[in-house]
């Protein structure tokens, strides 16, 4: 196994076999409600992460090929023979659970982007291995990679690699896997390779989003059958004049283990405490989201203040944060159903109220934003309605703003009128507006699209 920085591919007599392209994903609405049973509502950008398979006209078992991985954004280049990932396999536990494998790869190796593809060519090996023995492999295979998404903007650029790497050796060797099992592979790619413990939520958008569309996911059965149910959002005609823009506000404060883990456990602690309170074995929060009886009693009036002040008094005896904490979790899985609907609809106002409440939710509940988004938000809303005031325009200029991903930084997401674009981003980033003034930095501008998940080409 090799790592060599600036090295060579080395490999001649190549045939170009297959293409693949993995989208970035955007959350319009649902955050940190994935680990808690709930449901997220993201979609695929255009931006992502490009492959190309180059395999050799000779072939022989898969156990004898050689792989070169390599990246047009990254140093260095990863050589591996199969069976040497192969016999690697032995030591390990792979899956949910399954240790960190870091500490089995060479030091130049688990540094790099190199392990996120030796985690998805381990994984398709194995697949390959407990299949029918593939007898007519490339014996030499070169996986090159070109990525267009910026980093550190919350729009998941690991996902779309592991994804990406993962569909295309299925799809090349024709096996078949359900693209649910491929994000989960992902997953654990993620956790073992890379020892980042995330959720489903990314993969999942990354390998099952559809043009023009959003993807509802809902995980509230994800612990008992590991698996989640989804379904595709079609959006209104009303909304055919709004493009959703993302802001990057340049910064990522530490989400860490500490604040992360903080929230989560508070979560945990209030479903057990739920539980045995009302005494329904649900087993997540997103249980709760969906029980009229359960809401009715805790949050007559269907308002989030009123859904923490009951749970802080009757059931966390008072500790407000773990309430706030809960509150969260539950109406903004509401909050996804109720903006699902509003884009299928095309309610436009009813939207507009849901994005809203959810930035403000996150901000003050679950205290996961930060300075730099609270005021590129604040900024985003002031600068459409002034603009959209000046050009006359009668449709909402902005329906709403919210960060999205895990916060303490990264991006906000909005839906923004197509006639004020040009001058929203303009102005977004001109060296007088608040945010540059007062944070020194410059905001960048992605204009997206409802755009397709994961595709393989076979040539």
């Amino acid at each position: 196994m090799q790592y060599m920085e600036y090295a060579t591919e080395q490999a001649k007599d190549l045939v170009l076999m297959a293409k693949a392209h993995a989208p970035g994903r955007i959350n319009l609405i649902g955050e940190h409600t994935d680990y808690n049973g709930g449901k997220v509502l993201p979609f695929a950008m255009q931006k992502g992460v490009f492959f190309e398979l180059w395999g050799s006209r000779e072939v022989g078992p898969f156990e004898e090929s050689c792989f070169t991985l390599s990246s047009h954004q990254q140093t260095g280049v990863v050589r591996v023979q199969a069976r040497e990932l192969l016999e690697l396999r032995r030591y390990l536990r792979f899956g949910d659970g399954g240790q960190d494998i870091r500490p089995f790869l060479p030091e130049a190796i688990a540094r790099s982007w190199g392990r996120y593809a030796l985690g998805c060519l381990l994984w398709h090996l194995v697949r390959l291995a407990e299949t029918a023995p593939a007898t007519h492999y490339p014996k030499q295979m070169v996986i090159r990679v070109k990525a267009d998404l910026p980093v550190g903007a919350g729009i998941s650029s690991s996902a779309a690699l592991c994804v990406g790497y993962l569909s295309l050796m299925d799809r090349f060797a024709a096996l078949g896997t359900d693209l649910q099992v491929l994000a989960q592979e992902a997953m654990y790619v993620e956790h073992q390779f890379a020892g980042t413990h995330c959720g489903l939520m990314d993969q999942t958008a990354v390998a099952l989003c559809e043009a023009h569309k959003l993807l509802m996911i809902d995980f509230k059965d994800l612990s008992q059958d590991g698996r989640v149910a989804t379904r595709s959002v079609a959006l209104h005609e009303q909304f055919a004049d709004y493009r959703p823009v993302l802001v990057n506000t340049k910064v990522k404060h530490e989400l860490g283990s500490s604040p992360y883990n903080e929230r989560r456990r508070s979560c945990e602690v209030g479903l057990a405490k739920l539980v045995a309170l009302t005494g329904l074995a649900y087993p997540s929060l997103g249980y709760f989201a969906s029980d009229a009886a359960f809401l009715k009693t805790f949050a007559p009036d269907g308002t989030q203040k009123t859904l923490t002040a009951e749970l802080s008094s009757r059931v966390f005896a008072g500790d407000s944060c773990k309430a706030q904490r809960v509150a969260h979790a539950i109406m903004e899985t509401r909050r996804v159903d109720e903006a699902a609907a509003a884009l299928e609809k095309g309610d436009r106002e009813a939207l507009q109220t849901l994005i809203n409440a959810s930035h403000e939710s996150l901000r003050d509940d679950y205290e996961v934003s930060c300075r730099e988004l609270d005021l590129i938000r604040e900024q985003a809303l002031d600068l459409a309605a002034r603009i959209g005031r000046e050009l006359g325009l009668t449709a909402p200029p902005i329906l709403g703003a919210r960060m999205t991903g895990g916060g303490f930084g990264g991006s906000t997401i909005q839906l923004v009128h197509q006639a004020i674009l040009e001058n929203f981003g303009q102005r977004m980033i001109a060296p007088d507006s608040v945010y540059v003034r007062e944070t020194g930095l410059i905001p960048e501008l992605i204009l997206a699209d409802f755009a397709q998940g994961t595709w393989v080409e076979i040539l």
